[in-house]
């Protein structure tokens, strides 16, 4: 049986394309394989004025003082204890 040259000429091809595509494969599989490291993420620490805002606060009401009214802009907390 004799092969026609076109044949011959096809299966060459495919034997070249086949190891070809599998490299290609490999290769794009591989180079997709990434995985980058957190970002440190800066939490600033609470300010001055909130620590004593949020301690004075919490005296008071340590001491048995009905907190009653706060206004924190102006820096007045209102209350009473006992009767």
């Amino acid at each position: 049986m004799k092969l026609k040259r076109s044949h011959i000429f096809d299966q060459r091809r495919l034997d070249f394309l086949w190891p070809a595509f599998f490299l290609a494969t490999a290769l794009l599989l591989l180079s997709s394989c990434v995985q980058y490291e957190p970002v440190p993420a800066y939490v600033p620490a609470a300010s001055t004025f909130d620590r004593a805002w949020s301690a004075a606060l919490g005296a008071a009401q340590d001491e048995g003082v009905c907190i009653t009214a706060e206004d924190r802009t102006n820096g007045v907390i209102c209350g009473s204890r006992g009767e």
